[in-house]
C-alpha cells in the first residue's frame, strides 16, 4: 500500500468532514427555498392588505360623498326628483363598488 496509516485516518477524516459539510449544505439550500418561499407570501399577503385597504378607502370616501350630497339636498329643499336622481347615481355606482369588494377579497 502507498499510504501508511496516518494518511489513511486523515483521509477518512476528511471525507467525514466532507459528508458533513454537503449534508449542511443540503440543509443550508432547503432553508434559503423555504425562507424565499415565506417572503414570496408574505409579499403576497402585503399586496392584499394593500388592495383591501385601496377598496376600503373608496368605499369610505363614496359614503363620505353621500351623506354630504344627502345633507346638500336636504339643506337645499331638495325635490323628490333631485332625490331620485341621487338614488339612480347610487345604483349606477353599486355594482363597481360591489366587484371591488369581491376582488379584495380573492
Amino acid at each position: 500500500m502507498w499510504m501508511n496509516s496516518d494518511t489513511r485516518e486523515l483521509w477518512r477524516r476528511f471525507n467525514k468532514l466532507e459528508n458533513k459539510l454537503n449534508d449542511l449544505s443540503r440543509k443550508l439550500d432547503l432553508i434559503i427555498n423555504q425562507e424565499n418561499e415565506e417572503m414570496a407570501t408574505l409579499a403576497d399577503l402585503q399586496a392584499q392588505v394593500a388592495k383591501t385597504q385601496d377598496t376600503e378607502d373608496s368605499a369610505v370616501a363614496l359614503i363620505t360623498g353621500l351623506v354630504a350630497k344627502i345633507q346638500e339636498l336636504i339643506n337645499s329643499g331638495a325635490s323628490p326628483e333631485q332625490f331620485q336622481a341621487l338614488v339612480d347615481d347610487l345604483k349606477a355606482h353599486t355594482d363597481p363598488l360591489a366587484a371591488a369588494v369581491v376582488n379584495s377579497q380573492t
